[in-house]
C-alpha cells in the first residue's frame, strides 16, 4: 500500500485548513505531547512490573543467568543483548523485581518511535498526534505487546530497536553514525534481524556495493552473525567437550522432539494458525487487508504523489513482505516454537510490521472519498480493538507486596546462611512456571533444580526450596525454617545449620 497524496503536497503533511492551527501551536508542540505519552505508558507499565514481579519462562532462565553474558536453554543460545543488560542490573544487586523495568523501558522507546513515525507520516497537526497516540496505546495493550512488556522475554527489545531503525531511516540507508551502533544492538537481540538485515542488503545491493561507505557499514554489521555463531560452534566444545549435533543444536539451535529440525509441517501450520488467533494478530491482518482492498479501490481515482508517508511505504512494502516471507517460511518448515505450540509471541514479528502499516494506512485515508474513509477507519479502529490483550492485569495494576516481601526475605534467610560465601540454592519442581519467581529472586546465588521425586539432596545445597507437595522426607541435614503462602500455593524453606 502507498499512501496518495495531491500532486503539491503542503509542508508539513498538513492542508491549508491546518494553516490556523499552526500559526498558533509550533509543530514541537507534537511532538512533546508524543514524548510525554510515551513515558506515561512506560509509567503504567512499571506499574505492573512492578506491583506484581512475574518470571515465567524464558524469563526464570535468563535470571538464573544473571551472572552470565551469555545464557543458554537446551539447544538455544540466546542472542546477547538482553543477557547484558540483566547481567549489568545483577552487579548492582537490585531487587529482584527491578529486572522486569528493562521490558518497559524498551516499551517506552518502541511507542516513541511509533509515535514519532506517525507524527511523521500524518503530519504535526492534532489530527496526526491524536491517531499517533491512538496507535501508541493500542500497540503497548496488543496482546503479544501487553505481556512481553512487563517481563524478560527479548520480542520487545527487539520492536524497540528496529522501530528506532525505521525512524533514523535505515530502510532509507540514512547516514547517521548512531544507526550502525543500533543495529549492531539489534542484530544481537533477535534472530528475525538477521533476516532483516539479509532483506535490506538484497533490496539495496547495488547501492551498497557503490558506495565505500555503505560498504563498511554493511560489513560490519554482516560480521556479527558468523562470529556469533562461530562462538556458539566453540562455546559447545569448552563446556559440553563435543561439538554440537547439526543443524538443530548448530547453527538452528532449536528445541525439537528428537532433535528433528523438519517434523511435522501440518504440525507446524497448526501452531501458526493457533498463535493468529491467540496473539489476536489475525484482527490486524483483516483490518489491513480491508485497508488494501478500499486503497485498491480509491487509488484508481486519485493520482499518487510523494510524501513521507508514501516513500516510506514505497521501501516498506518489498521490505515486508521479502522479511516476513523469510521469517514465516523458517518457522514453518522448523517450528522453533513447537514445545511452547500456539504462543502468542510467534507473531510478534508479524505485529510489529501490522503496526507500521496502520499508520501508512492511516495517512492515506485523508485523500479517500467520504465512504471510503469511514470503512478505512473503522475497518483499522475495530481491528486495534480486537486485538487488545483481554487480561485485567495488563489493564489494571495488580498489587501483590505480600509476595515482593516473601521473596526477599527469603533470599535474606538464604544469604544469611552461607555468611563470607556465595550460597547455592535448590530448587524441586518447575522452574519454569511454580518456582519462577523464586529463580529470580536467588539470582545473586549459585543454584541447582533437583528433579521433582528427588530422594537424595546434595550436600553442596544450603537451602532448599519447594511446593509442599513436593517437599523430600529426608531433606539430609537441612532444616524446615518457614512455611509459605504465594499465590494461594503452599511453599516450604529448608535451610542448612550455620
Amino acid at each position: 500500500m502507498r499512501p496518495m497524496s495531491e500532486t503539491a503536497p503542503a509542508s508539513n503533511n498538513s492542508d491549508s485548513s491546518n494553516k490556523p492551527e499552526f500559526s498558533r501551536l509550533s509543530p514541537k508542540y507534537f511532538v512533546i505531547c508524543v514524548v510525554a505519552f510515551a513515558f506515561a505508558l512506560f509509567a503504567w507499565k512499571a506499574i505492573i512490573a512492578l506491583g506484581n514481579p512475574i518470571f515465567t519462562g524464558d524469563a526464570s532462565v535468563r535470571m538464573l543467568n544473571a551472572d552470565r553474558l551469555i545464557a543458554r536453554m537446551g539447544n538455544r543460545v540466546w542472542l546477547p543483548y538482553l543477557q547484558w543488560l540483566i547481567w549489568g542490573l545483577a552487579r548492582f544487586d537490585v531487587p529482584y523485581s527491578f529486572f522486569n523495568l528493562i521490558p518497559c523501558a524498551h516499551l517506552f522507546l518502541a511507542v516513541l518511535g511509533l509515535g514519532l513515525l506517525g507524527l511523521r507520516f500524518l503530519g504535526r497537526n492534532w489530527r496526526g498526534l491524536l491517531i499517533s497516540l491512538a496507535v501508541m496505546f493500542c500497540f503497548a495493550q496488543q496482546a503479544v505487546i501487553a505481556r512481553s512488556s512487563t517481563t524478560l522475554y527479548q520480542e520487545i527489545t527487539a520492536i524497540a530497536l528496529f522501530y528506532l531503525l525505521l525512524y533514523g531511516g535505515a530502510l532509507e540507508l540514512a547516514r547517521r553514525r548512531w544507526l550502525p551502533v543500533v543495529g549492531a544492538a539489534a542484530l544481537l537481540t533477535r534472530d528475525s534481524m538477521w533476516f532483516y538485515l539479509f532483506s535490506l542488503t538484497l533490496l539495496n545491493g547495488k547501492t551498497i556495493l557503490s558506495d565505500n561507505g555503505y560498504r563498511r557499514t554493511f560489513a560490519f554489521l554482516w560480521s556479527i552473525p558468523p562470529l556469533f555463531l562461530t562462538a556458539v560452534l566453540f562455546g559447545w566444545l569448552v563446556f559440553n567437550d563435543r561439538l554440537p549435533t547439526i543443524p538443530t543444536e548448530w547453527p538452528l539451535m532449536i528445541n525439537k522432539e528428537g532433535n528433528q529440525a523438519v517434523s511435522s509441517l501440518a504440525e507446524s501450520f497448526r501452531h501458526l494458525w493457533t498463535s493468529a488467533v491467540a496473539s489476536r494478530f489475525i484482527f490486524l491482518a483483516i483490518a489491513l487487508i480491508v485497508a488494501w482492498i478500499v486503497y485498491a479501490i480509491e487509488s484508481k481515482r486519485c493520482k499518487v504523489g510523494p510524501s513521507p508517508a508514501s516513500d516510506f511505504a514505497h521501501r516498506l512494502k518489498p521490505f515486508s513482505f521479502l522479511s516476513l516471507a523469510i521469517c514465516y517460511g523458517l518457522i514453518l518448515l522448523f517450528d522453533p516454537w513447537q514445545y511452547t505450540e500456539g504462543s502468542r509471541r510467534i507473531y510478534s514479528i508479524a505485529t510489529e510490521q501490522a503496526f507500521l502499516w496502520i499508520l501508512v494506512s492511516a495517512a492515506a485515508v485523508r485523500f479517500y472519498r467520504p465512504a471510503a474513509r469511514i470503512i478505512t477507519a473503522i475497518a483499522l479502529l475495530a481491528g486495534l480493538a480486537a486485538s487488545l490483550d483481554q487480561r485485567i492485569t495488563s489493564w489494571i495494576p495488580e498489587w501483590n507486596p505480600g509476595k515482593v516481601a516473601v521473596y526477599e526475605e527469603i533470599t535474606a534467610r538464604i544469604e544469611a546462611v552461607a555468611p563470607g560465601r556465595k550460597p547455592t540454592a535448590c530448587m524441586i519442581g518447575d522452574h519454569f512456571e511454580e518456582l519462577s519467581d523464586f529463580s529470580a529472586a536467588i539470582y545473586r546465588f549459585s543454584h541447582r533444580v533437583l528433579p521433582i521425586g528427588a530422594i537424595h539432596i546434595p550436600k553442596s545445597c544450603d537451602a532448599l526450596f519447594t511446593t509442599v507437595e513436593n517437599a523430600p522426607a529426608d531433606t539430609e541435614g537441612l532444616v524446615r525454617a518457614k512455611e509459605y503462602s504465594i499465590d494461594d500455593r503452599r511453599y516450604v524453606l529448608h535451610l542448612r545449620r550455620r
